[in-house]
């Protein structure tokens, strides 16, 4: 049941065609793929047409929405090369499993400071232990409630996670009669 709402969530919005235009230099019938670095109109150019080799914007975005409403985070890893005339920028885009993503604090975080308290993230999966520079993660979160000094507040809190405990207690009632 709470799969089909989320499902349904995710289809609608990744059914929505988009794409970004510079209004300045439409021309007739041509697709201009163009962003905005700030506020003030930096204008950069948006190299992906596609987010990775393996999906469409589409695919990443019901993806997104998906992990988005069913664990409250969304974690996009940016594959951007350290050297060379591309260096920093980023080329391609992948979402990462969000059940399998932990968040790991820098040794002295504090929790009540400017400083980012996170270090990097890892995904571990079975056998795979991989780690992603704090710098290459967009992380995406509902607001979580749960505060304390080890970052449980720093991982999103599901929308629908109260729906999934109705359920369980509604069946757990219903068998115990």
């Amino acid at each position: 049941v709470v799969y089909s709402v989320i499902n349904q969530m995710a289809t609608k919005t990744a059914s929505i065609p988009f794409y970004i235009v510079d209004k300045k230099k439409k021309q007739p019938g041509k697709k201009q793929i163009k962003a905005f670095a700030n506020e003030i109109g930096v204008e950069i150019d948006l190299p992906l047409k596609r987010p990775n080799p393996n999906q469409t914007w589409g695919e990443l975005i019901y993806l997104y929405k998906t992990f988005i409403r069913s664990t409250g985070n969304a974690y996009f890893y940016m594959v951007r090369p350290e050297s060379g005339n591309d260096a920093g920028r980023p080329m391609a885009l992948y979402l990462l499993p969000s059940q399998y993503v932990n968040i790991v604090l820098k040794p002295d975080a504090k929790m009540l400071t400017l400083g980012d308290p996170i270090d990097y993230y890892t995904l571990i999966y079975g056998d795979w232990y991989i780690k992603f520079m704090a710098a290459d993660v967009i992380h995406i979160k509902y607001a979580n409630p749960n505060y304390d000094q080890s970052g449980s507040q720093l991982y999103g809190f599901a929308p629908l996670a109260p729906i999934l405990s109705n359920i369980e207690i509604s069946l757990a009632l219903k068998n115990t009669r």
